[in-house]
C-alpha cells in the first residue's frame, strides 16, 4: 500500500492561498533541496482541480533551468475533479468519482503520492484517514486574508509532530501524521 502525503507552504495566521506571492522572500537552497527531495521520493502527484489548473498554467512553460521543472512535468499526475473532463498537461489523467475509493486505489497502484496545496483536497483526504503525513513550510509571516488551510468550522483532527527543522529566513519544516482516534480499549472508534 502507498503512502500520500500533502506538502504546502503556509503563513503564520493559516493561509496557504497566493504562495507565489508571499513565499519568495523566504526561499533558500535548504527549502528547495528539500522540496526536490519529497518531489524525488514521489512516485505520482495527486493535485486538485484549481492547483491542476494552476500549476498546468506555470510548470510546462518553465525550462529545465527552474529549480524543480523537469520533476513536476515529468512526474505521472494525477487531478481529482468532477469537473474536468480532460488534461493537456503530458502524463495527467483525470479521476473522477468517489474520494474514498479513487484514492485506495491510487495507494494501491503508487508507492508515494504527493499532495502539493489543494486545501480542499487535503481537508478530504484527512477526514477519511487517507492522508499518511502533512509536510508544511511555515513562514514567518502573516497576511492577514486568503484561503486557510483549516477554515473556521473545521472538525478536530488531532496530529503528532514527526519532524521539525528550523530552515534560513525564521522559516520552520513540519512534518506532522494524523493520530488515529480510538475507542476506550483502544481499538478504533
Amino acid at each position: 500500500m502507498g503512502m500520500i502525503y500533502a506538502s504546502m507552504f503556509l503563513t503564520l495566521d493559516g493561509v496557504m492561498e497566493a504562495p507565489q506571492v508571499w513565499h519568495p522572500a523566504y526561499a533558500s537552497e535548504e527549502s528547495i533541496t528539500m522540496l526536490a527531495e519529497q518531489m524525488a521520493g514521489a512516485t505520482a502527484m495527486l493535485l486538485g482541480r484549481q492547483t491542476y489548473e494552476d500549476f498546468a498554467g506555470y510548470w510546462p512553460r518553465q525550462p529545465s533551468e527552474v529549480p524543480l521543472a523537469d520533476a513536476t512535468n515529468n512526474i505521472q499526475k494525477y487531478v481529482l475533479s468532477r469537473t474536468l473532463s480532460e488534461a493537456g498537461w503530458n502524463k495527467t489523467t483525470v479521476l473522477d468519482g468517489d474520494l474514498v475509493e479513487v484514492v485506495r486505489t491510487l495507494k494501491e497502484q503508487e508507492h508515494s503520492v504527493l499532495v502539493p496545496g489543494s486545501a480542499q483536497l487535503v481537508r478530504g483526504l484527512l477526514h477519511e484517514h487517507l492522508l499518511d503525513e502533512l509536510r508544511i513550510t511555515l513562514d514567518p509571516i502573516v497576511v492577514g486574508s486568503g484561503r486557510r488551510l483549516f477554515p473556521g468550522g473545521s472538525p478536530t483532527t488531532r496530529l503528532e509532530l514527526r519532524d521539525c527543522r528550523p530552515l534560513p529566513h525564521g522559516v520552520i519544516y513540519l512534518v506532522y501524521r494524523p493520530v488515529r482516534a480510538t475507542g476506550p480499549q483502544g481499538s478504533p472508534s
